[in-house]
């Protein structure tokens, strides 16, 4: 919702309908289905019609989802074995947390902005935890490692 209305924050609602299409369409990574044929048990056509599954076929989707889901979480725990938190350097691209408030006034909330502001540049390393970080529009400010997003 933040990238289909991101000033005009009163007409949320008239998105819904194509989010809600959007969502049940979108094939997942770990699945390699959308959740309209795993869980309706139906496949979308371009139209938007939805079309039933056959026993045998959904049967299979639901193998094939399994087995997919079990090596992603395989991968997923040797990547972490081995992760430590990233020493960020000096000229590292870097996105941060957005701070912005809800102004009631202009008609926007906080629920629709942006989360992350960048890309930023890491100027240098203050403290164990902490970064000054120069913003694209020329602020520089001292951000914790927690609203880094990298």
């Amino acid at each position: 919702m933040r990238i289909l209305c991101p000033t005009k924050h009163r007409n949320w609602y008239l998105f819904l309908k194509d989010i809600e299409h959007r969502l049940n369409d979108t094939y997942h990574r770990t699945t390699g289905f959308p959740p309209a044929t795993l869980f309706l048990r139906v496949k979308f056509t371009i139209s938007g019609a939805k079309i039933p599954l056959i026993d045998s076929e959904y049967a299979e989707i639901l193998k094939r989802t399994q087995e997919e889901t079990k090596l992603q979480l395989e991968r997923r725990k040797r990547v972490n074995q081995g992760s430590l938190l990233t020493e960020l350097t000096e000229g590292s691209r870097v996105y941060v947390r957005n701070f912005k408030q809800s102004d009631a006034e202009a008609g926007q909330t906080k629920k629709m902005f942006k989360k992350f502001i960048g890309p930023c540049t890491v100027l240098e390393k203050r403290g164990l935890n902490s970064y000054l970080i120069e913003r694209p529009d020329g602020v520089r400010d001292t951000y914790h490692i927690f609203h880094i997003h990298y």
